[in-house]
């Protein structure tokens, strides 16, 4: 934190970090094997529900169906929708766990560094910093699995 900087702007640039964070997250994991099999395999699966029975014989036929008559990228319809929500997610997580470590140190929960002598904050003022950011993502995350769910 810096001797010239005012608590309003380290706010403002520690929210501007978390977006950035969490939009830069989104769009590397969207790379990962791991988002690409979650989106294929929910676009499978909400063929199935949503077809009339004996449309499909099994995940397998729709995975076949959709991949020869719309193409690979169709097993990725409505992924956009989850990674913008997951962005957010992670921006709320980064910017509020910065803004709690501000707390914490303004609240003085600091320790001198055992080398450079400069304050820091204690493992227990991160550790509720980290703590009170997770229950506010948890908060945020609920809102955004719903809109997944009912839409």
């Amino acid at each position: 934190m810096g001797e010239n900087a005012q608590p309003g702007h380290i706010r403002i640039v520690g929210a501007f970090a978390g977006l950035g964070s969490g939009s830069s997250w989104a769009w590397v994991d969207a790379k990962k094997p791991n988002l690409i099999d979650l989106v294929s395999f929910d676009t499978v699966k909400t063929r199935m529900q949503c077809s009339p029975p004996g449309t499909y014989r099994g995940a397998l036929d729709v995975l076949s169906k959709i991949v020869r008559n719309e193409g690979v990228l169709a097993l990725y319809k409505g992924a956009t929708p989850p990674a913008v929500g997951w962005a957010a997610i992670d921006s709320v997580l980064l910017g509020s766990l910065h803004n709690y470590r501000l707390f914490f140190l303004r609240q003085g929960m600091i320790e001198p560094h055992p080398v450079t002598g400069r304050l820091r904050l204690t493992l227990l003022g991160h550790g509720f910093a980290g703590l009170f950011a997770g229950l506010t993502r948890l908060a945020q995350y609920s809102r955004v699995r719903r809109l997944a769910v009912d839409h």
